[in-house]
């Protein structure tokens, strides 16, 4: 007899919980971004949040999202290093 054991999360989360990966993906990025708005989180905090959760998704099949990702990287550099030649 085969059951769901307790540590197989991915089991857990993405086959009984939502049903599919790809329902699962839209319902993590739903819950970071309501985490970044409940803990007031700002931009250099939420987007490499982001960008790591697309990271390591992209294990997972979702390889075209690295575009996002490079994207969410340039933005965060950009964000670092305009503070620091302002001051």
């Amino acid at each position: 007899m085969v059951g769901v054991y307790p540590l197989d999360l991915f089991n857990i989360f993405v086959n009984y919980f939502a049903g599919s990966l790809n329902i699962f993906f839209g319902i993590a990025l739903i819950f970071f971004a309501y985490l970044g708005a409940k803990f007031r989180m700002p931009n250099g905090v939420f987007i490499p949040l982001i960008a790591l959760f697309v990271v390591m998704m992209a294990g997972l099949g979702y390889q075209a999202l690295y575009v996002v990702t490079i994207f969410l990287i340039a933005f965060t550099v950009y964000w670092i290093l305009s503070k620091e030649v302002k001051y």
